[in-house]
């Protein structure tokens, strides 16, 4: 598993600044439904041996998107694009691809010279395309599986138990009166119950119990507890359902 770490500056409050490291790795499919947690719990020892005195003050995780030839996308948004362009797929390398994507997008937009390596990042290549059809196939399977698995995976109603059994911070996906619910009982004891199904284009989601979020294992929306739109491409957020009825 790779990992990296970046220094960065910041201000605590004062005057002086301090330095922070960020460090990253343990990398994971969102709606995966595994323990996102340890991972978290195995970057800590991995940062405190290197670092003495690392100190974790924050940590999110964040989603990398990436083309299936591994290059990012950067150009006209499809063939037919006359005025809207995408910069997309830096896997990971966002902070020299974004400077690439600017350089790149302000020389077409402005109709300067052609930079000789337009055409390697233009998202209507069709070399690339052809050679890395089965890894795109392979991601359609793997959506197409998703969408059927989640339903048959979906555990039965939450009166048999699953529900009931949620420990703080915990959440499940169970089947309440025929339509699959998304449950999760907050650090108060609360439980907090929205539609599985992602507004996106319907696959059920699963809990990330590091972030508490729910997660779309098709596209990689993620939802709030409550449902609320986290990230895209789903726009809608999931339906609330009434907890009494669990």
């Amino acid at each position: 598993m790779s990992r990296t770490g970046r220094p960065t500056p910041s201000s605590n409050g004062t005057t002086s600044p301090r330095q922070l490291l960020i460090i990253t790795g343990e990398a994971f499919a969102p709606g995966s439904g595994e323990d996102t947690g340890a991972r978290y719990t195995r970057l800590q020892p991995w940062a405190e041996q290197r670092f003495p005195g690392f100190r974790t003050t924050h940590r999110w995780a964040a989603q990398d998107n990436s083309a299936t030839d591994s290059v990012p996308l950067i150009g006209p948004l499809h063939p037919g694009s006359k005025n809207v362009y995408t910069a997309t797929g830096f896997a990971g390398w966002g902070m020299t691809g974004g400077v690439l994507a600017g350089q790149l997008l302000a020389s077409l937009i402005t109709a300067a010279p052609r930079a000789p390596w337009a055409e390697f990042y233009d998202p209507r290549r069709l070399g690339p395309a052809v050679r890395t059809a089965p890894a795109f196939l392979k991601a359609q399977w793997d959506t197409g599986k998703h969408f059927v698995k989640g339903r048959l995976d979906t555990l039965g109603d939450g009166s048999n138990g699953p529900v009931a059994s949620l420990r703080p911070g915990e959440g499940t996906v169970v089947r309440a009166h025929g339509k699959p619910c998304a449950v999760h009982r907050d650090d108060q004891g609360e439980l907090h119950a929205v539609s599985a199904v992602c507004t996106h284009l319907g696959c059920l989601v699963a809990f990330n119990n590091a972030e508490r979020t729910w997660e779309c294992p098709c596209h990689g929306s993620r939802f709030g507890i409550d449902g609320d739109v986290l990230q895209g491409p789903a726009l809608h957020p999931l339906e609330p359902q009434d907890t009494d009825k669990l």
